[in-house]
């Protein structure tokens, strides 16, 4: 089990989604924008998510896209998240169904408060900062109670990847 909840953005392919299964990470986002440079097509995303167990799954979309797009990433047995921007700028919301499960707050760690944090964790909230995180980072979001957000990347090939930098962030994380 991990100190801390995770959240990974950018899954493209299904090397990271496996791998950060393994860990045991709450969600895996997929990025269902076309203009996104991290865009998920519907075949690659039910392709991905089928050999995928344990995190709650998650759409990225701007709210424009979400209406055209969510029918076609239906895949039966899946629960789906939304994750959507708000009005705040740098805040996204994730849903399930019409509820609130989860805030994403993208800024430095150093500059987001315990304060910034209560606003949503008093309502029951959980919070994710989206900030690039080093294993030196990692007791001070432990300290705030707040989740993580980690990202996919490039594979070297299909099926090879390189993951020792997260290797030492997951280890940290170990209960």
């Amino acid at each position: 089990m991990l100190k801390s909840k995770i959240k990974i953005s950018d899954i493209t392919h299904l090397t990271d989604a496996r791998y950060f299964a393994a860990w045991g990470v709450d969600y895996l986002t997929f990025n269902i924008d076309p203009e996104s440079s991290t865009f998920v097509s519907p075949p690659v995303f039910k392709e991905i998510v089928e050999w995928v167990a344990g995190p709650a799954i998650v759409l990225q979309t701007p709210a424009h896209t979400e209406e055209i797009w969510l029918n076609e990433y239906k895949v039966e047995g899946i629960d789906i998240c939304l994750e959507m921007p708000s009005d705040e700028e740098g805040v996204s919301y994730i849903f399930r169904e019409e509820n609130l499960v989860s805030v994403v707050i993208k800024g430095n760690l150093k500059d987001i408060s315990a304060n910034n944090i209560s606003t949503y964790t008093d309502r029951g909230t959980e919070v994710y900062i989206d900030s690039p995180v080093s294993k030196a980072d990692l007791q001070a979001a432990i300290d705030l109670g707040v989740g993580l957000v980690l990202r996919g990347g490039e594979e070297e090939q299909v099926g090879v990847k390189s993951y020792e930098d997260l290797d030492e962030i997951f280890e940290e994380l170990l209960d």
